[in-house]
């Protein structure tokens, strides 16, 4: 088999692995967005780069799952997605797109990944490897810089929330996110009710069922985390978190206005 034939053989492979559904998009959202992600995904293929095809996989699958039939009566879409999947790409093929940034403090965010970290790997009552307390706050950095990067270039169409701000003041926050996607408004005692009544379960705890918003958490990491671990985040992420204005001093956060 020749080089040809053999990349020949790579593409139908990778098309099948990921195969779209391209013809039923077209019922769903403009031609020209979907002409543009056939573009993307066949140059993906040529150059082996999976984290476009898994970018363009992700965003095929959000608009085949729609539930929208006429593209035309469609008010918007909302979907979950880490920068790994390729925010710039969704922005780029479908130009409507809106943003909205979560972030939380290093050391909460941290302890979190790390537990879930420390369970896969047997160890039991929370412990952690140091080397995946540095691996995670690496990572933290790296997402942080993406988002930094993505608000610069796109300012009216992606706004920052943080979780500590969510939690002091939800329904703030909230209509923050229905104003920015030129949703309705909601009324306040109305969501408060709501928010109230939530219920569900911590992914990281055996405490069971939780109710409402609760402060609990937001300072977890000051008891649970080890005096050095506390020091390698602060060292590997200090310079990074100020700019969302989580400032560090003295083992504690000072919530200060973010300066991205």
């Amino acid at each position: 088999m020749n080089i040809g034939k053999r990349q020949l053989a790579l593409i139908a492979f990778l098309k099948k692995m990921f195969r779209i559904p391209f013809d039923m998009f077209y019922e769903k959202i403009e031609s020209d967005y979907v002409d543009d992600i056939k573009v993307r995904m066949s140059v993906a293929y040529q150059n082996r780069d999976f984290r476009k095809m898994l970018a363009c996989k992700a965003a095929s699958q959000f608009i085949h799952g729609s539930d929208m039939i006429d593209s035309e009566n469609y008010t918007f879409w909302t979907m979950k997605a880490n920068d790994y999947l390729g925010l710039k790409l969704f922005k780029d093929s479908l130009k409507k797109t809106k943003v909205v940034f979560i972030i939380r403090n290093p050391h909460s965010t941290i302890l979190s990944q790390t537990i879930r970290m420390g369970r896969r790997k047997g160890l039991k009552d929370n412990n952690r490897f140091l080397l995946d307390i540095i691996r995670a706050s690496i990572y933290w950095c790296r997402f942080s810089r993406s988002i930094i990067d993505f608000i610069r270039n796109y300012p009216e169409d992606a706004i920052l929330i943080r979780y500590e701000d969510f939690v002091d003041n939800p329904e703030f926050e909230m209509n923050r996110v229905f104003d920015f996607t030129d949703s309705m408004e909601i009324d306040k005692n109305e969501f408060r009710f709501k928010l109230n009544n939530l219920k569900g379960s911590a992914t990281n705890r055996t405490e069971g069922k939780y109710k409402g918003i609760s402060k609990v958490p937001l300072n977890r990491w000051t008891t649970e985390m080890m005096k050095h671990e506390i020091a390698i985040v602060a060292f590997l992420t200090r310079r990074i978190s100020w700019q969302f204005g989580y400032q560090f001093v003295n083992t504690k956060y000072e919530l200060t206005t973010p300066i991205l």
